[in-house]
Order: C-alpha cells, then sequence, then structure tokens
C-alpha cells in the first residue's frame, strides 16, 4: 500500500515492478493502474527456517541470492535508471544487488525495522545475537545506498547512527482513494461517546491496548467500534468480545471506510504499547493509519508512552490530537470526558486535519519523495 500510494502519479511507462505475489491477503491486491507487474516467487526452504536454526534470517539472507538471475530475467529488457526498494522480506537485498550491478542509483524505503521483524521468532538466549548480525546485513546492504527513507523521525535518527550514513524522513502517504480531507463534527445529538479503531491487530500489545480502552468506555456509557479485516473469532481469541465492542467489518476502499467511520463515531483512537520490550517497535514504526485518521476529520486520541512515533508525532504538532502519555486509566477516562466539548473537539479535529493534510496529503509526500530522486539522477 505505501508504494500504491507513493508512485500512483509517476508515469507508467516508466515503471517495472518485480513483486512478490501477496498470497495471504484477504481482499484482492490492485496493482498501479497501466504498470506493468512482473512476479517473482521465493520461497524459505524448511532446511533454513525450522525451530533448530535460529540463524534462519542470516541463512535466508544469503541463500536469497540464487534467484538474482530469475531477477535479472524478470526485468527483461526494461532499462531502469534507478532500483526502488522496501525493506520487507528478502527481494531487496536482491534489488541492491541489481542496482550494484548496473551501477544505477539504489534507493531504499525503510517501513519496518527489518532486524526486527526478523527475529521475532527466535529463542530469547539466541535472539539478541542473531538481531546483531542482521542490523549488520541491513547497514551494509542500504548503507551503500543513494537514500534511505524512514517512515518515522526517530527511524531516521536511529538508522543514520547504526547505517552510518544519512536516512530522511518521508512520512506515509494519503491516496487519492483516501477520505476527502475535511473537518466531519461528531454526530449530532449523541447519547454515547462512540471511540473508532481501523486497521489490522497485529500484536497482542495492541489487543489489550483496545480491551483497556472498552474498560475504560464502560463506566461512562462508551462504546468501543473495531473497523478490521480479522475476523470475529480472531477478535474473541484476542479476549475483544465485549459488551461495548462492536465489530464492522473493514472496506478496502479508505474512502468509504471513512465515510462509514465518519458518520458512526466521535472519535479515533491510535494506541502504541507501555512495555518496554516494545520500545523500539513504537518509538520507530509509524502508524500508517494516521494518513487516512487525519483526513477523516474527527478528533485523534494517541494513547502511548511518549517515545512513541505516534506520540512525537503529536507532540511535534500540539493540538493536532489529544495525547495520553500515561499507562493509568483515570489518564484515559479524563481524556474521554474532553471529548464531551464540542468547541473543543472542532479544534482538535481540524488542526489534525490540516497537520496531516502538511505531512500524509499525497501531492506532499510525492513531492518529497521526487526531490530525493532528482537529486541522484
Amino acid at each position: 500500500m505505501a508504494l500504491f500510494r507513493l508512485l500512483g502519479g509517476y508515469p507508467p511507462e516508466r515503471l517495472l515492478v518485480v513483486s512478490y505475489p501477496t498470497t495471504n491477503w484477504r481482499e484482492t491486491i490492485t496493482g498501479l493502474p497501466a504498470v506493468e507487474y512482473r512476479r517473482l516467487q521465493y520461497k524459505i526452504p524448511r532446511w533454513i527456517w525450522n525451530r533448530f536454526n535460529p540463524l534462519w534470517p542470516v541463512v535466508m539472507s544469503c541463500y536469497i541470492r540464487i534467484y538474482r538471475t530469475a531477477a535479472i530475467e524478470a526485468i527483461g529488457n526494461f532499462n531502469p535508471e534507478a532500483v526502488l526498494t522496501v525493506t520487507h522480506g528478502y527481494l531487496w537485498i536482491l534489488a541492491a544487488s541489481i542496482a550494484q550491478k548496473r551501477r544505477i542509483p539504489l534507493h531504499v524505503i525503510c517501513h519496518d525495522d527489518w532486524s526486527h521483524m526478523q527475529t521475532q521468532s527466535q529463542p530469547m538466549w539466541a535472539r539478541p545475537f542473531v538481531r546483531t548480525i542482521c542490523n549488520d546485513i541491513l547497514r551494509r546492504v542500504i548503507g551503500k545506498a543513494a537514500s534511505r527513507l524512514c517512515v518515522s523521525p526517530t527511524m531516521a535518527e536511529l538508522y543514520t547512527r547504526e547505517v552510518g550514513a544519512p536516512c530522511e524522513l518521508l512520512y506515509p502517504s494519503r491516496g487519492e482513494e483516501s477520505p476527502r480531507a475535511k473537518v466531519r463534527l461528531p454526530r449530532p445529538g449523541r447519547t454515547t461517546l462512540v471511540i473508532a479503531y481501523a486497521g489490522m491487530i497485529h500484536h497482542a500489545a495492541t489487543a489489550d491496548a483496545l480491551a483497556a480502552v472498552a474498560d475504560v468506555l464502560r463506566p461512562l456509557g462508551g462504546c468501543l467500534q473495531i473497523y478490521s479485516p480479522d475476523s470475529a473469532d480472531t477478535l474473541r481469541q484476542l479476549a475483544l468480545k465485549k459488551p461495548n465492542i462492536y465489530h464492522q467489518g473493514f472496506l478496502a476502499f479508505a474512502g468509504a471506510m471513512g465515510e462509514k467511520v465518519a458518520r458512526t463515531a466521535d472519535a479515533l483512537i491510535i494506541t502504541a504499547s507501555f512495555e518496554e520490550r516494545n520500545r523500539r517497535d513504537v518509538s520507530t514504526l509509524f502508524p500508517s493509519k494516521m494518513a487516512d485518521y487525519t483526513a477523516i476529520g474527527l478528533p485523534i486520541l494517541i494513547w502511548g508512552p511518549v517515545y512513541s512515533s505516534a506520540a512525537r508525532w503529536a507532540m511535534e504538532n500540539p493540538g493536532a490530537a489529544v495525547l495520553v502519555t500515561s499507562n493509568e486509566a483515570d489518564a484515559l477516562r479524563e481524556a474521554f470526558l474532553k471529548l464531551g466539548d464540542a468547541k473543543y473537539v472542532a479544534s482538535i479535529a481540524a488542526a489534525g486535519m490540516a497537520a496531516g493534510s502538511r505531512d500524509f496529503g499525497v501531492s506532499n509526500v510525492r513531492r518529497r519523495f521526487a526531490a530525493v530522486i532528482t537529486r541522484h539522477l
């Protein structure tokens, strides 16, 4: 989705996408219009990925190179002037290799913390060691890139230190399919407070936070609406089956989703884990839903530690969100009570929409990206 939105306005005849076919997504993935896609599928053999091999990401980083010939064949007679990749999975390692072989610039988007994502299944005794090696692989590969674009300011700062080369900030982008940015005031004559969460529930920490939100809302007569592709059974397994939690399903088209949320909710929520073990994640990863949240035009409540990327965005944009950096239920309750003030709500919604349009507006993000690319032609 990040590349789909970023490259949506790029001349299609100047693009070729070599990608791994998505097989585990519930919705059909629509490609960029008029852009040619060539699929390159790879497998992680069982002799590499198994519970007896904690070094499997390291081995896979070497093994993926046997697909370089297939990648070159997939490119065929297309003559690229630059290579763009995202540090997800392992094709980015091939992308770097091809850019080096062709002596053209490599541009890397760091959306997730690759070293951390690839080392979540290791036993605790092996994880620090494997992660150190993966960090070294990441550093050596992207250190040679022409540019490194990071999804949050903290990631850009951290990677600059770890990689030893400048990394730049490029926030997630809205897209043409995003909600039309405007302030949508809370429902007139409301009698209950309705908080909405939209997106995947990737981690147990997110589920725990949403359960806590529902618990705080319940004595206030409020409810939590969850718009997620996760099934009702999955929410039940995550302990999100509560009387005041409503599973609203999910609409793949962000604009339709935004309109539906705006009609039924009074505010949107973003959570970040307070657990120390998740500190690197919440400080470096940026909630891409913020791009569409700020377009919906309802007030946004951010509940997370002061070092989280979402909290940092709120602090750098005073008044653009309701920020709660305490893990105490009373602090969250006070924030919910403030949402009863119509003038306060309208002010937060307007400031959030303005800051979001500046940071995540599709034309602004594409302009920043184009400036980086043209700088290295």
